[in-house]
């Protein structure tokens, strides 16, 4: 009979073989010990075929992940998660450009885990939605918020700042203040208004 080969110290998924286990029953049985902290004794072509990788607290792991995600899947922050993935890794977004075409990634703790990016961010409030602080900066928990609609359009890399009579604002809320769509002074300078046009002349009824 062929004497099973030593495997004593070496490491299977989470498994780290500490000895041969003596039983009556038929194949090699090793004792092992998790990375979680828990023994088990796992038969040697289950290690060797990775059938078995942990003590049970891998599938357990995996399983309770999946049912938050499942759980989660219609959720408007699944759908924020889902969009800048999408953005970021999807040449045929059409947003692309604007994102993983210019270099903007998703950080390995949100890549593939919806559960990570919801333990960072918190739920989405009402009338918020994701936006990146540095806006040639990555997604990231340090360079993500929640923001308003107003923050998002003043954080945008066409915003334009202008100081009139000692206050200082983006187009946008120079646009605010006159009335106008939140574009509106943008556009006016866009067409070859000078800014203090753009911003002191009332909105056309």
């Amino acid at each position: 009979m062929r004497t099973a080969e030593d495997i004593s110290g070496r490491v299977f998924g989470r498994l780290t073989v500490i000895c041969r286990v003596k039983h009556s029953g038929k194949g090699v049985r090793w004792f092992c010990k998790c990375s979680c902290g828990n023994e088990k004794q796992v038969a040697g072509n289950h290690l060797r075929s990775g059938a078995t990788v942990s003590c049970g607290c891998h599938a357990a792991e995996s399983t309770s992940s999946r049912s938050f995600v499942h759980g989660r899947t219609n959720s408007t922050e699944y759908k924020s998660w889902s969009a800048m993935k999408q953005r970021c890794t999807n040449t045929r977004n059409a947003e692309f450009y604007l994102y993983g075409g210019r270099g903007i990634s998703v950080c390995n703790r949100w890549i593939d885990s919806f559960e990570n990016f919801i333990k960072d961010m918190g739920n989405k409030p009402k009338g918020m939605s994701l936006d990146r602080i540095d806006t040639n900066g990555n997604y990231c928990p340090e360079n993500c918020r929640w923001a308003t609609d107003e923050q998002q359009n003043n954080n945008t890399r066409k915003n334009k700042f202008i100081t009139h009579e000692g206050k200082t604002l983006s187009h946008t809320q120079w646009s605010k203040l006159l009335g106008g769509n939140p574009n509106l002074v943008y556009l006016r300078i866009r067409e070859g208004w000078d800014d203090m046009a753009a911003v002191t002349t009332p909105v056309n009824r």
